[in-house]
C-alpha cells in the first residue's frame, strides 16, 4: 500500500510538472503573439498617416493644376478683352466691360465647382483611409481577444 501511495505521489507530481511545462511554452506562445500584434498596431498608425499623406499631397497637386488652368484662362480672356477693345476703339466700351466681367466671373464659378470637387475627393478618400484603418485595428483587436482566451 506504501508503494501505492507512493507512486500515486509521485504520478501527481509528475502531472503537475508537465502542466508548469505545458502552461510555459503556452504563456512564451502568446506572449510572442501579443508582440506580433503589438507590432503591427504600431505600423498600422504609419500607414495610414502615410496613406493620408499621399490623399492630401493628391488634393495639392489637383489644386495647384486647377489654378493653373484658372491662370490661363484669366490670361487669355484679358488677352481677348484687350484685342477686342482695340479693334472698337472703345476700351471702356459698356458691352465690352461686360463680356470681361462675364468672362472673368465664369472663370470664378468654374474654378469654385473644381476645388469643391477636389474637396469631395479629398473627403472621400480620407473617409475610405479611416474606414480601412478602423477595420484592420478591429482585426488586431479581436486578435488580442482571440490571444487572451
Amino acid at each position: 500500500m506504501a508503494a501505492q501511495l507512493g507512486l500515486s505521489m509521485w504520478q501527481y507530481g509528475a502531472g503537475v510538472i508537465q502542466e508548469r511545462e505545458e502552461a510555459s511554452v503556452q504563456s512564451d506562445l502568446i506572449g510572442q503573439q501579443m508582440q506580433g500584434v503589438d507590432k503591427a498596431l504600431g505600423q498600422l498608425g504609419g500607414v495610414k498617416s502615410k496613406r493620408v499623406g499621399s490623399a492630401k499631397a493628391d488634393y495639392g497637386f489637383g489644386k495647384a493644376k486647377l489654378a493653373s488652368g484658372t491662370r490661363t484662362a484669366k490670361e487669355t480672356l484679358l488677352s481677348q478683352y484687350q484685342t477686342v477693345a482695340g479693334k472698337t476703339g472703345f476700351a471702356g466700351s459698356g458691352q465690352v466691360e461686360e463680356m470681361k466681367s462675364k468672362g472673368q466671373e465664369q472663370i470664378g464659378t468654374e474654378f469654385a465647382f473644381g476645388e469643391a470637387g477636389l474637396m469631395g475627393q479629398l473627403g472621400k478618400e480620407l473617409g475610405g483611409i479611416e474606414e480601412w484603418f478602423e477595420g484592420e485595428k478591429s482585426k488586431l483587436d479581436l486578435a488580442i481577444e482571440n490571444v487572451n482566451i
